[in-house]
């Protein structure tokens, strides 16, 4: 935000003030300066000059031969702009003055035609950065007048960075506001009178929620004379980057950057019947002053007459209703509306105006009469109007909270000690009201201030404006005890750790989705019945709902990934899913993986392998097993439905002895794939983190010995059946003997001797006690128990 220094100057003394002690005020009370412009350096001797005469260059035809009228004296001039006509005031530099830079200003020859000076824009005054013609003071300003002093040309911009929970602060008059209390210094208020006339014509304002229109006031303001602002008002916006319009439009804009209070001015004569402030309706257009043509929403907001809407409220007015040059009479609009509506309704058809910026940030209720106030009185003070009684419809005030403050408190929250004398005068410089009691004080802040509305709040005040080096640097006691962070937290943290470790990259993918079937679906119902959770009012029409697995968007992820031509991909997402079981909203926190192209793990062959199904499986139980989950207490369903996902044989699902899903992890379907544009033997994965920490917090740890005898490595190979689970004859090695240390699978293979829907599996199983070293006997005797199990009980033959 730009704040001019002048023009503080009118409502709080800093004359006396460098601009660097001034910024550091600022810096100091929370408002950051990102830094200043010192304008008008150098420009010394422009005063007004009155055009007497306009005639044609002998010598060339984009160029004018002038004689103006400066005070006593005449001269004459070359002028480039070809607009300026008989009887303009404008800015004039005579021989001897200086402009924007300190260029000073000689009378010299332009085509054999003697020049003596200059007609100035504003750029050359140091108002704009580029203008493209003289600047004109059609405003009564008398010819010879002093131009630097006058049009405030000689000042400082100040580039402030506000937060958004600052609103009051978006004007001269909140930033001097806060200035004055900083320093210490008076404040003076604006003038705000005018003189109220008769009118024979009445409207009445309508306002259909009170909620998203709190307060709307309006002015009927007749015998209106629409034509340019005073030079010093055209001056000022200038320099603030308004364009100057007319008049009564930069009334408006004067207004909005001195007070902070959106205003809207009507042409009276195009408004028909009363002011309705309602929500728009199907079908509804309206043409806006920037020439956007909307096609409306029931969300929209509006201003209307009795024919349609007039203007979107607080965001712009429309084309049909407003002023121009022939405005004798007007409606003035002061309002506020709710911050949620004027956002939504400025991103959906993203337009931005210095009005929206402040209404998204609260403006001040009473704001509202005092901005209609204010400018009424310039209305009568320079367009010489007759504005009526103001109409005022308050349907929905906000009472002031009433906070109580203890000396401790503020004490104990900051190290600083305040007097509850200092407490009320702090306070009481920030228009708050207060009442002190017993070592204790109960302040009610202003309206502007609908930031504070608890005690920490009135702290931050107190240490703002005494100075946050008024903090001691002194530590604060601290007992340092034992501390465990919280399981979940120590979970993830070592589920990331372990996915670095792999070399898998984290992402964050939108939680949104749309309503497609395909992307909609949980995978972890034990009752299969799932709904997805749709938003009453969405960022973006095509997604309404919210995820119901991390799989959909790590897809996505993946396809943008290989559009890049990245095809070694390895992503995972930790972040919840929603859905709803037809009664009740769930959230879940969820680990979602991806796998694409060659990853470098070990295979069988100990090279870099294209992943598969043993890959992402792999991953899972190493997953599972960085937090202390032992895969081989799971079991593992290859019975798996869930559509076109997933490879109808090429996929499983994870779950406890009791059938409760933990992961489901394969490949992609290659219909699936294809539809995506990627190519086949994508894996993926999701793992339900709600149950993994249920299972986390429910182990127990056991110590056991460290082994003091060797173990003996012996190999055996089956024939089995293709359709065998490999993975529950391994639990029923381990439940063989107690001396079953460890069962490795150490090869399969098809092929060969070995016939068609059977296949070989090698296992290496270590054999120990931890109290002597078994002999060749008992080793044996483990392995036919172990042999006629696999034959009983998984049709195994010995090869």
């Amino acid at each position: 935000m730009k704040i001019s220094r002048r023009w503080i100057c009118d409502f709080v003394d800093i004359s006396d003030m460098e601009d660097e002690e001034l910024a550091r005020a600022l810096t100091m009370a929370g408002f950051e300066v990102e830094g200043y412009e010192v304008l008008g350096d150098g420009i010394e001797g422009v005063i007004a000059a009155k055009v007497l005469s306009v005639a044609p260059h002998p010598q060339a035809d984009k160029l004018h031969v002038l004689k103006v009228k400066a005070g006593p004296k005449e001269y004459e001039i070359i002028c480039g702009d070809l607009s300026v006509s008989e009887g303009d005031v404008c800015p004039f530099a005579p021989p001897g003055a200086r402009i924007k830079g300190g260029a000073a200003i000689e009378a010299r020859k332009i085509r054999d035609v003697l020049s003596e000076g200059m007609l100035c824009s504003p750029e050359e005054l140091g108002l704009e950065e580029k203008s493209p013609g003289v600047m004109r003071l059609n405003d009564g300003t008398p010819d010879g007048s002093d131009m630097v002093e006058a049009l405030e040309f000689k000042d400082t911009l100040f580039e402030i960075a506000v937060t958004p929970n600052r609103g009051d602060v978006l004007s001269h008059l909140g930033m001097a506001r806060e200035i004055a209390a900083v320093i210490g210094r008076d404040f003076k208020e604006p003038d705000i009178s005018f003189t109220e006339h008769p009118v024979e014509i009445h409207k009445d304002v309508h306002i259909d929620n009170g909620f998203y229109c709190r307060r709307y006031m309006g002015l009927i303001i007749t015998d209106i004379k629409c034509g340019e602002s005073p030079a010093w008002m055209k001056a000022r916006l200038i320099k603030m980057g308004l364009r100057p319009i007319l008049n009564t439009v930069d009334i408006t804009n004067y207004v909005l950057m001195e007070l902070g209070q959106p205003l809207h001015a009507f042409d009276l004569t195009r408004l028909e019947g009363d002011i309705h402030v309602r929500f728009a309706r199907p079908g509804e257009k309206l043409l806006l002053l920037d020439g956007s043509h909307l096609e409306l929403t029931e969300e929209d907001l509006v201003i209307a007459d009795e024919k349609g809407p007039v203007a979107l409220a607080g965001v712009m007015g429309g084309e049909a209703s407003a002023v121009d040059e022939g405005t004798v009479q007007i409606f003035l609009e002061s309002a506020w509306f709710e911050p949620s509506s004027v956002r939504r309704t400025s991103r959906r058809y993203r337009i931005s105006s210095e009005s929206s910026f402040r209404f998204e940030r609260k403006v001040d209720l009473a704001g509202v009469e005092k901005g209609l106030r204010r400018a009424a009185h310039l209305m009568e003070r320079i367009c010489g109007g007759k504005a009526a009684r103001p109409l005022d419809n308050f349907p929905n005030p906000i009472e002031r909270p009433t906070i109580l403050v203890s000396r401790d408190f503020v004490q104990r929250s900051t190290g600083v000690k305040f007097s509850l004398e200092e407490m009320e005068d702090i306070l009481k410089r920030l228009n708050f009201q207060v009442e002190v009691q017993e070592e204790a004080i109960k302040v009610s802040p202003p309206s502007y201030r609908h930031d504070v509305q608890m005690d920490s709040d009135v702290v931050e005040e107190l240490l703002r404006i005494r100075g946050y080096d008024a903090v001691p640097e002194a530590l604060s006691p601290v007992q340092i005890g034992a501390f465990r962070l919280p399981s979940r937290i120590t979970c993830f943290r070592r589920v990331k750790q372990h996915f670095a470790s792999l070399g898998f990259f984290e992402t964050m993918t939108y939680i949104f989705t749309s309503k497609n079937p395909g992307e909609n679906f949980y995978f972890f119902n034990e009752d299969g019945i799932s709904f997805p959770v749709t938003l009453e009012n969405p960022l973006s029409k095509e997604e309404p709902c919210l995820r119901m697995n991390l799989i959909s968007g790590l897809v996505r992820a993946l396809s943008k990934n290989h559009r890049n031509l990245r095809r070694n991909v390895a992503l995972f997402e930790i972040g919840r899913v929603f859905y709803s079981d037809g009664s009740v909203f769930q959230e879940r926190e969820h680990l979602g993986l991806i796998l694409s192209g060659r990853y470098p793990g070990i295979s069988w062959t100990d090279e870099v392998h294209e992943v598969d199904f043993f890959t992402v499986k792999g991953v899972v139980e190493s997953v599972l097993m960085s937090v202390g989950v032992i895969p081989s207490t799971l079991r593992t369903n290859t019975r798996l439905q869930h559509g076109n996902l997933f490879h109808p044989a090429k996929s499983a699902r994870m779950e406890t002895e009791e059938g409760r899903p933990v992961a489901v992890f394969g490949e992609l379907h290659p219909q699936f794939a294809s539809s995506l544009e990627l190519e086949s033997g994508v894996v993926v994965a999701e793992i339900d983190m709600e149950q993994v920490l249920t299972l986390v917090e429910a182990r127990h740890y056991a110590a056991r010995e460290v082994p003091r005898f060797p173990p003996a490595i012996r190999d055996l190979s089956f024939v089995i059946d293709e359709s065998e689970n490999v993975e529950a004859m391994i639990r029923r090695i381990y439940e063989v003997s107690p001396y079953i240390w460890k069962v490795w699978l150490y090869d399969i293979y098809r092929g060969g001797a070995i016939p068609q829907g059977r296949m070989s599996v090698t296992f290496q199983i270590w054999f120990r006690s931890l109290k002597k070293t078994l002999s060749s006997e008992e080793i044996s005797s483990i392995f036919e128990s172990i042999i006629k199990m696999a034959q009983k009980e998984f049709n195994a033959s010995l090869r």
